[in-house]
């Protein structure tokens, strides 16, 4: 008889790692799912970011021309002397608009 309790403590010691063996099963499988969405989460951000960010630099790349030239035109709009012109036509401009307000 003195070993009929030590079987039943043996006996629920291992249903208990039994317990514990189906329970760390169930929370490795839910770890891995968690893994799994996190990997497709940073995955999905990078390929949102490249939506973003890849059109804006082929955009860049393709209008560079286009802006290149609509900047040297709004530069000789503006006469100034870093685009090869001078401001004496606007000097005088303003020397007979004074004189004119004057008389």
């Amino acid at each position: 008889m003195p070993t009929d309790p030590s079987m039943s403590q043996d006996e629920a010691v291992r249903t208990l790692l039994q317990e514990q063996i189906v329970l760390l099963k169930e929370i490795h499988a839910a770890t891995q799912k968690t893994r799994r969405y996190i990997v497709w989460a940073q995955v999905w951000s990078l390929v949102k970011l490249a939506i973003i960010i890849v059109p804006l630099i082929v955009g860049f790349w393709f209008l560079k021309p286009y802006f290149q030239t609509a900047f040297s035109s709004y530069q000789e709009l503006l006469d100034s002397p870093s685009a090869g012109g001078d401001n004496q036509q606007s000097f005088d401009l303003l020397e007979q608009l004074k004189n004119y307000q004057g008389q």
